[in-house]
């Protein structure tokens, strides 16, 4: 077999599904691109359901103080607290996302 250029927008794709990538040792949770336009802002409000393990998104606004911005170009939200608040550390960790009202949340 050859070698074949690895396509830097994997994670952003995550399999072609709506996704959010969670990356403790980088300190962000990355969404893919599909969900970044959905949402139509380049800020969001993250939630977590503890009882059910559930990660939540829903678009938000600057005015918002428990927003967060999501890079231009990377789709990423610098969101270290959070990880620690939920639990995920070590390894990278795809949630496939689907929409339930204004909340874009974990399957």
């Amino acid at each position: 077999m050859g070698f074949e250029v690895f396509d830097a927008r994997v994670s952003s794709r995550a399999h072609g599904r709506l996704a959010v990538v969670t990356s403790p040792r980088n300190n962000v949770l990355r969404l893919s691109a599909g969900l970044h336009r959905a949402l139509g802002t380049d800020r969001a409000q993250l939630l977590w359901d503890a009882e059910a393990k559930r990660l939540a998104v829903r678009a938000a606004t600057v005015e918002d103080v428990n927003s967060f911005p999501i890079g231009a170009r990377t789709h990423a939200i610098g969101c270290a607290a959070f990880l620690r608040h939920i639990g995920e550390a070590g390894d990278d960790r795809v949630w496939a996302i689907r929409r339930e009202g204004d909340l874009w949340m974990s399957e």
